[in-house]
């Protein structure tokens, strides 16, 4: 009775040889089955304190989770704005774009805390300053998200510590890059241009895949011969 209702944003297929499976709704919580055993039994755990009260919209534009080197991930980001007086006419608005990560180490136990940063202090290298140059109709930025809007999130499946981030400079843009933010070192580690022609806003529009982790180089040359 602790949730009213789940819309399942994504299920995660942890395995075990009860078959355990989880159906994720990004803004309510997680409900967690064995699927092959006799007895069917749902188990329910909230997601962590939500960073932004008011759960409107789609969630994969702030939000996403995903298993990890056998562990439950789950990242949340928000753009919050802090006001103060500084003299009797005048007040000061700073802008702060957070982004923390947590851990759940065994199914259905306690969240862990793991990472978080702002998002405005993380630099983008020189070398990927043409790339800005395209969205940004010219200009250029040294800060990842100075100047430009981010969301849809997307856990790395291959590296603990990245985060990818679709980036425009409005919502309704038609192009967009992606960025490969590692969290631990607070860097960008990489920019991709991405094609936003169908997009509508920051909406799902891509999906980790694992696909990889069993292609050989040898296989995954032919792919790209056979693509060309």
């Amino acid at each position: 009775m602790r949730f009213s209702r789940i819309l399942t944003s994504k299920v995660l297929v942890i395995g075990g040889k009860d078959g355990l499976v989880a159906w994720v709704d990004l803004w309510n919580g997680i409900l967690f089955c064995e699927v092959l055993t006799s007895r069917t039994v749902l188990r329910y755990c909230a997601l962590p304190p939500p960073m932004n009260k008011r759960c409107e919209g789609s969630p994969e534009r702030f939000r996403d989770i995903a298993i990890v080197e056998g562990n439950i991930n789950f990242f949340e980001m928000r753009l919050k704005f802090k006001r103060r007086q500084v003299a009797f006419n005048t007040t000061l608005t700073t802008k702060y774009f957070e982004a923390t990560r947590w851990k759940m180490m065994e199914p259905w136990h306690n969240w862990q805390k793991d990472r978080t940063l702002d998002m405005f202090k993380i630099p983008v290298d020189q070398s990927y300053c043409e790339l800005l140059r395209d969205v940004l109709d010219g200009q250029c930025t040294r800060i990842a998200f100075e100047k430009l809007e981010g969301g849809h999130p997307a856990l790395s499946l291959h590296d603990d510590d990245v985060v990818y981030i679709m980036a425009k400079a409005k919502e309704m843009n038609r192009r967009a890059v992606v960025f490969a933010v590692n969290m631990r070192n607070k860097v960008v580690q990489g920019v991709a241009k991405f094609d936003g022609k169908r997009t509508y806003g920051f909406t799902q529009t891509y999906l980790q895949s694992g696909i990889s982790s069993y292609l050989t180089a040898e296989s995954s040359a032919r792919l790209l011969s056979r693509e060309s």
